[in-house]
């Protein structure tokens, strides 16, 4: 599910606990990074 997805996301690459991060500051850094492949990818990824 998405809420599912969210809380994986959020725990690996911003290093927080859900409760933590506001919905506008996840969606401004997923815009930040160049969306989900980019922050995932492998290849000039994120991490």
């Amino acid at each position: 599910t998405a809420r599912r997805f969210a809380y994986l996301f959020v725990n690996i690459n911003v290093t927080s606990e859900p409760h933590e991060v506001s919905a506008l500051w996840f969606l401004w850094y997923v815009k930040q990074c160049g969306g989900t492949t980019r922050i995932f990818s492998v290849t000039n990824g994120g991490q």
